[in-house]
């Protein structure tokens, strides 16, 4: 693995990468923050209320793990 959150494929690598950095595992705000960031701060939304910070991390990482804001940062960058 390179050791950066953008190569991460699963969640034991995303795991690793928020340890490595010395985030404790229950710090939901910066690993929501941080992944967030990488996928260029898409606009999220919430149907269940107000969720915990580990809902959101859950909701947040998935769509991570799913890769379509690659797909999108893709076309971003087509665009200009």
């Amino acid at each position: 693995m390179s050791g950066t959150l953008r190569d991460c494929k699963n969640r034991e690598e995303v795991d690793a990468v928020f340890q490595a950095k010395g985030i404790s595992s229950n710090n939901y705000e910066a690993k929501n923050a941080m992944l967030l960031d990488v996928m260029g701060n898409p606009q999220m939304f919430c149907s269940i209320g107000d969720p915990t910070d580990e809902q959101k991390y859950e909701m947040i990482l998935i769509s991570f793990l799913g890769g379509k804001w690659k797909y999108a940062e893709a076309l971003s960058k087509i665009s200009l």
